[in-house]
């Protein structure tokens, strides 16, 4: 009987050694996650940030495309509307000849 409490007590004493070893690769893995996430999070944010600067840059350029489209349609408008009257002069003064 003592021969088997001393056994008993002998292996409690080895498992719980293996049990602190995992312990500690758990808490190493831990660690290391944890420098991975905040690692991961500060890139997220960067990225983030990023993607606000090209969002601000594609808004821009709309614009500008936008108010180059309108002053082209003001300036085509423009110049039809000279061209309408120049082919109204036109007519007006080929009418005055012909009679």
């Amino acid at each position: 009987m003592k021969k088997f409490i001393v056994m008993l007590l002998m292996g409690m004493l080895v498992l719980s050694g293996c049990g602190n070893s995992e312990k500690a690769k758990l808490q190493d893995q831990i660690q290391s996650l944890e420098k991975e996430q905040k690692t991961l999070k500060e890139e997220n944010k960067k990225l983030k940030e990023q993607s606000s600067k090209l969002d601000d840059q594609i808004r821009a350029a709309e614009e500008k495309i936008q108010q180059s489209s309108n002053q082209s349609d003001t300036a085509k408008d423009e110049s039809s509307s000279k061209a309408h009257s120049k082919t109204n002069k036109d007519d007006k003064s080929q009418n005055s000849k012909s009679s």
